[in-house]
């Protein structure tokens, strides 16, 4: 049996990959529709077709249809439990079921287990993902954007500090007043950039929505307009400098203007290991309450990760993360905790406001 969530997956995946698998051979590159030749009946010109926008097929002459597991039964006269397992492993689709999960050996202190265990779970994220140009990170980058501007002017960084996040973190600026944060994996892959605008509180500007770069790009022409952009936790090429075995702690929390804050501010945190010493915290980003999930937490597994979410009144960001990380623990078999620090220290007044750990530390720093 499978989840609903491996098949929800299955079916938000584009049915033209499954076709190319197929190697079904389709015309047109433009619009909602794809036609092609039906395979199960001699087929003179081309009655079937895919639906792009639910990633369906029907054929019009023999009546049959469905989604993309439906479409490997028929064309590989599989079950669908097979036809499931063909997509899969095929397409790399993410899958935590029992029967799909990779056998993993226990998390243990030495450093082998940990990359074999990294190592396997590495082989079943998606590799085909659609990636920016390298070029566009690095002739964004700069330190005048109003975010990087109101780090300084409010006292929040101070000048080398602020030069630092900039450089480490990639930060770039738009020509309209926006700061990009680029989203780099560990493979240094560009996966896409966010454009978000601050006012000079830094504070979030909105009265200018936030976009993408892959969006803006499209919009010139200069993207194809099926560029589907896979995104990644913020700050995650910072994992290069590092590795499973040594004593770094990744911190996951939701803005990446907190992790770019906290970064500076919380560099290091006693070590649980060495008593006596400080253990460097490497500070990423959901870039978003719904965005922390199984599938973004897989290339941490085998570093220590402390999740802090942000706060509220009833509690239910806290009892929502918390679910993801435990769901995340039992699939890759180590540790996920959340930090209940806010929970617990901020006022009824923070939680109405719904602060996070850079800013209960700002005004910590501010009543001193």
């Amino acid at each position: 049996m499978f989840s609903q969530s491996t098949l929800d997956r299955i079916h938000d995946s584009s049915i033209l990959e499954v076709a190319d698998k197929l190697l079904i051979r389709y015309h047109g590159n433009t619009g909602n529709y794809r036609r092609c030749r039906c395979f199960m009946h001699a087929d003179r010109h081309p009655s079937m077709w895919f639906k792009l926008s639910n990633n369906t097929w029907y054929c019009a002459a023999c009546g049959k249809g469905g989604d993309a597991i439906t479409l490997v039964m028929e064309h590989e006269k599989l079950s669908f439990d097979d036809a499931v397992r063909w997509i899969v492993r095929e397409c790399n689709i993410f899958c935590l079921d029992d029967d799909q999960r990779p056998r993993q050996k226990r998390i243990t202190k030495h450093h082998t287990a940990r990359q074999t265990i990294t190592t396997k779970f590495s082989d079943i994220m998606p590799q085909n993902i659609q990636t920016l140009s390298a070029d566009l990170v690095d002739k964004s980058q700069s330190t005048v954007s109003p975010f990087c501007q109101a780090l300084l002017s409010n006292g929040i960084l101070s000048e080398a500090q602020m030069h630092n996040v900039a450089r480490r973190y990639r930060l770039g600026a738009t020509h309209n007043g926006g700061v990009i944060f680029w989203t780099i994996d560990s493979d240094d892959r560009v996966r896409e950039g966010k454009v978000m605008y601050y006012m000079a509180d830094c504070h979030r500007d909105h009265n200018r929505s936030p976009t993408t770069i892959s969006s803006i790009m499209k919009k010139q022409g200069k993207l194809p307009k099926d560029f589907s952009a896979t995104s990644c936790l913020f700050g995650l090429h910072l994992l290069r400098e590092t590795s499973p075995c040594d004593d770094t702690v990744v911190a996951v929390v939701e803005s990446e203007k907190t992790a770019v804050i906290c970064s500076e501010l919380i560099p290091a945190i006693p070590s649980s290991r060495h008593p006596g010493r400080h253990s460097p915290v490497v500070w990423l980003a959901t870039g978003g309450l719904p965005f922390l999930s199984v599938e973004r937490l897989a290339p941490l597994v085998g570093h220590r990760v402390i999740i802090f979410p942000d706060t509220d009144t009833d509690g239910k960001t806290f009892k929502k993360w918390n679910a993801t990380a435990e769901e995340a623990s039992k699939a890759f078999g180590q540790p996920f905790p959340v930090s209940d620090i806010l929970e617990r220290q901020a006022s009824y007044e923070q939680k109405q406001h719904k602060i996070d750990i850079a800013d209960l530390l700002l005004e910590e720093k501010k009543n001193k």
